[in-house]
């Protein structure tokens, strides 16, 4: 943590630690003023790139795996969200944001991180290098008018859903 408006975290690239990183990132967009639909696209679009890490980045595990997130406030209540970690690199990183590419071999695997973070952020800036690790960097504008989360017309209400059973 440097100051009021930049946080900084460091983690063992872990499953386990996806729901805490959420979770500090929440308070800290909280802090910062965000709106509950906007902190929850925040949280959506970071744990997604703290997920893409630490399956892809990391693919044979070991200790030495370790993510860090930057977030800082900028000018205008824009709040800036890196996402590194130091593993083996996109090959090609056009490619791997294409809606549902993946490059994993696991059923669950369904290739939209990138979409997801795309979807939600106001721009997305991914660099890497293979053998060097990745930087996904996310912009968020927390005075946005209208969260994706607002729009009622796209959702099903859940006396809807029921229905359907």
């Amino acid at each position: 943590m440097c100051s009021k408006k930049t946080f900084e975290l460091r983690f063992q690239a872990d499953v386990g630690m996806i729901a805490i990183v959420m979770r500090a990132v929440g308070d800290y967009c909280k802090e910062m003023g965000a709106k509950a639909p906007i902190i929850s696209e925040i949280c959506s679009s970071v744990g997604e790139a703290v997920e893409n890490a630490i399956h892809f980045a990391y693919p044979t595990g070991g200790d030495d795996r370790e993510i860090r997130i930057k977030l800082q406030m900028l000018e205008g209540k824009m709040l800036k969200a890196a996402i590194k970690d130091k593993g083996v690199g996109i090959e090609d990183v056009k490619k791997a944001q294409r809606m549902l590419y993946t490059t994993s071999t696991k059923p669950c695997s369904a290739g939209t991180g990138f979409s997801v973070m795309k979807a939600f952020a106001t721009r997305m800036d991914v660099k890497s290098s293979l053998g060097d690790g990745t930087t996904v960097t996310l912009w968020f504008d927390l005075d946005k008018k209208q969260s994706w989360l607002d729009d009622d017309e796209d959702r099903v209400g859940w006396e809807e859903a029921e229905g359907n059973e």
